[in-house]
């Protein structure tokens, strides 16, 4: 059974897309220090227990149990923080399999994955690049009529 996880990066990314978004609600409780005080220390709690919470809980926990693995019939996806949510889908309704690099992942050397099937849409984000093209070549409807497994040394013969 073939396995992969997310890039180790992928929390500090998460983070900085974490930051990227509490900023503006840091520049609003700056900006209305000393109005409104009951207005501005709920809503500065607010933003900061919401920091907190998805920085030190929700992206730790989404990072360790987001795995993907596949055999030769079936793709299964785990994932949730919550709870645990197991997506599976059979290989044999795999469309296609897109790789999506944004710029901030780009510059990380990772990408999002987007794996199209009949009915259905499996997005993973924070992939290593090498291993989501990996993945890809694997998981393409030209590549599953001749399944070879990454780890598998067989020669060719002439």
């Amino acid at each position: 059974m073939y396995s992969l996880s997310p890039s180790p990066r992928a929390l500090l990314y998460w983070e900085i897309r974490l930051i990227g978004i509490i900023l503006p609600f840091a520049v609003a409780s700056i900006a209305t220090f000393g109005h409104y005080r009951l207005l501005w220390s709920i809503f500065t709690l607010a933003w900061g227990l919401a920091y907190l919470f998805f920085s030190i809980f929700y992206y730790p926990v989404k990072f360790r149990r987001l795995k993907i693995q596949f055999s030769k019939e079936l793709l299964t996806v785990k994932s949730g923080v919550i709870y645990t949510r197991l997506r599976y889908a059979p290989l044999s309704s795999i469309q296609y399999v897109e790789i999506i690099t944004f710029p901030l992942q780009s510059t990380m050397e990772m990408c999002s994955i987007q794996i199209r099937c009949a009915g259905y849409t499996i997005w993973l984000s924070s992939f290593d690049q090498h291993r989501a093209y990996e993945l890809k070549d694997l998981l393409s409807p030209v590549s599953k009529s001749v399944f070879r497994r990454p780890d598998s040394h067989e020669e060719e013969k002439p």
